[in-house]
């Protein structure tokens, strides 16, 4: 029999509970976590860190990206995923080339974004499961 872990199964409740919109900011915080974590290992020039922490935020942006729904609204859906490709192409950059200032930038896009979203939650304009797509 299989020993769980009481942490990761009240972590996966937790998700599969929350509304499709917090599960969303979720992703946001954890990529600007990742890029946090990843400009410090930069800083430190702790190479094998960075790519790790990188590698985590291409993984959220790429599930925001697999959020999309084009059927609800073609243009913003297209808007959004020229902006995520502009995001993983300054994390390229940003991985190849030990650049700070690039993850600065996907930062800075990312909690724009976030702040935009948290007000939708907020009037409650996006669909309420997780398994809703936007």
């Amino acid at each position: 029999m299989a020993i769980t872990n009481p942490y990761v199964e009240y972590q996966n409740v937790r998700y599969s509970t929350v509304s499709r919109g917090n599960l969303l900011l979720i992703v946001y915080d954890g990529a600007v976590n990742f890029l946090e974590e990843a400009k410090n290992r930069m800083i430190i020039k702790d190479f094998s860190g960075r790519g790790l922490y990188i590698d985590r935020a291409f993984g959220a942006i790429n599930e925001m990206r697999n959020s999309l729904n084009y059927e609800v609204d073609d243009k913003l859906a297209g808007s959004l995923n020229q902006l995520y490709f502009f995001m993983t192409k300054q994390l390229s950059r940003a991985s190849l080339e030990n650049d700070v200032e690039a993850v600065e930038i996907v930062i800075a896009l990312l909690k724009g974004l976030r702040e935009v979203w948290k007000e939708a939650v907020k009037k409650d304009s996006i669909p309420q499961t997780a398994k809703e797509r936007v």
